[in-house]
Order: structure tokens, then sequence, then C-alpha cells
């Protein structure tokens, strides 16, 4: 017996939830899931939706980067957290969906900050080495951030996404917006997984050895003692 998914928006994510916890006989646990992505959604909505435009940062998402240039468009999943954020995705009015661009569309664009997916071995530093984007805001500005791996991809639509949410609202709001993430991310691996996170385990979720360095990236790290 097989049974298709449809993929891509915030609605399908939670209908698998619910689908998964038919089928698993975890009806509450699915629906305590949902209530959580829903929570933080209408949370960030309410917090972010009446941004000024002039605060709004560009933010690109690379799907793909080290062999070549792949961002996400509008009607992805990407497109949705960026907006969701307060943020502009110079990408949204080009094309639909993921395409690659060449080094010069990047240039036009001069994103104020650079997301790098966990679909292939891209960091930071190659994005910082790149010869024609010395004058990219992003670059010049040191935002330019690998995303989060947690018990799975955060770039994609998964059961952790109000936690990207929340990263990414950081990121792209430093002055603006605060959340006790590691908390939040201790008590979410609580109910997913029924797993106590370390600092370690945050540490490394949070991608701290490539992010270093990387501005307010500093917010993220665990403190000496925990927190």
């Amino acid at each position: 017996k097989v049974m298709a998914l449809k993929y891509g928006t915030q609605e399908d994510l939670q209908t698998w939830i619910n689908l998964m916890g038919h089928v698993s006989g975890q009806t509450q646990r699915a629906e305590a899931i949902i209530n959580w992505h829903q929570s933080k959604l209408a949370s960030l909505r309410e917090d972010l939706s009446r941004l000024p435009q002039t605060e709004k940062p560009k933010i690109i998402y690379f799907n793909r980067f080290a062999d070549q240039l792949v961002v996400a468009g509008r009607d992805t999943y990407n497109d949705f957290y960026i907006q969701l954020v307060g943020g502009i995705n110079p990408a949204h009015s080009q094309f639909s969906g993921f395409l690659e661009v060449n080094e010069e569309q990047i240039l036009l664009w001069d994103p104020d900050i650079i997301l790098i997916g966990n679909f292939d071995r891209a960091t930071p530093d190659d994005v910082y080495k790149r010869p024609l984007w010395q004058s990219v805001s992003a670059v010049k500005n040191r935002r330019v951030y690998k995303i989060p791996l947690g018990g799975y991809r955060w770039d994609p639509p998964n059961q952790e996404s109000p936690l990207m949410w929340q990263w990414l609202a950081m990121v792209a709001h430093p002055d603006r917006v605060s959340f006790d993430l590691h908390n939040q991310m201790k008590e979410a691996y609580r109910m997913l997984y029924g797993y106590e996170l370390t600092d370690e385990d945050i540490a490394s979720i949070l991608q701290a050895d490539l992010n270093r360095g990387a501005a307010y990236y500093d917010r993220f790290l665990p403190r000496e003692g925990g927190q």
C-alpha cells in the first residue's frame, strides 16, 4: 500500500503530521505538534507582520552552492519563512520554485543576509571567499549563515520548523527579536523525541563551528556554565 503526500507548504506539513498520527495511533501527539506549529506561526505573524519595508532585510536562500548556485523563489517553503520573519526574498518576483543563477545575479540582488542550506557541503567561508562578492552586503557585514541541522535539516518543512522560524527571526532582526532559543530547543526535543539536549548538542545543531564569527551569532552559542 502506497500513500502519496503533497509537498511544499506549511499546510502540507501539518497534513503529514496529522496523517502520521492516525497511521501510528498517536493522534493526540500529532495534534500537540500541530498546535505547537500553529502557536509559533501566529506569534511570529503578530510580532513581525507590520514591519516597515525599510526594516526588512533582503534574504537569499541557497539550496545548492558548492557546484552550482541554486536559490529559492516564490512558492517554496524557504520563501514562506523568509516572508514570515519579516524578510524580503529578492528571487520572489523573478521566478517560482528553485532556479540556478549566476554570480552576477547575486551582485544585482545585493542580499543583506545569505542562508546556506544543508543539501550540499558548502559553508559560509565558501561565500566569503568568492572574489566577485566582496561588495555584497551580506559578505561585507559577515551575515552569511549555515542553516541549523537538527533531527532533520531545518531548511525544508519538517517537525522542527518552528525552531527554524525563531532562529531566522533572530538572525534577520538581531536588535528587535530575542528568544530563549536554547530552552525552546530543549522543550521541543523533549516533546518530539523524548531527548534531553546538552549544550554540546545545541552548539552542533546551530552549526556553531561554521557560523562562529558571523555577525550577531554569539547570542546563539552556549554560555559558559550553561544557559
